[in-house]
């Protein structure tokens, strides 16, 4: 699954990607799933329409990337100033 974090604000984006980040893996741990996050990184794309972007990947089963993915979808929150958009099946990670 790709995340993107994106934002005005190249800091504020940084920021919340860590926060993502953090909130995923408080998750994972918490259910003890087998799944690993890598990232955040600037996105190879940094700034596409004067919105900032940085990227998180989580990697494992794809039942439990689902799982996953459906719970943040709901739950997650979205840190201020920030959009955050969810692929789990990305085609590129551009």
């Amino acid at each position: 699954m790709n995340v993107v974090v994106s934002g005005e604000d190249e800091q504020v984006v940084g920021v919340g990607a860590g926060l993502v980040r953090d909130w995923l893996e408080r998750l994972i741990e918490k259910q003890g799933l087998e799944l690993m996050v890598l990232g955040p990184a600037p996105a190879p794309l940094a700034r596409i329409k004067e919105r900032w972007r940085w990227h998180l990947v989580l990697k494992g089963e794809p039942a439990v990337v689902g799982r996953v993915l459906r719970y943040a979808a709901r739950k997650m929150p979205t840190p201020p100033g920030t959009r955050v958009v969810l692929d789990r099946d990305p085609v590129s990670l551009l």
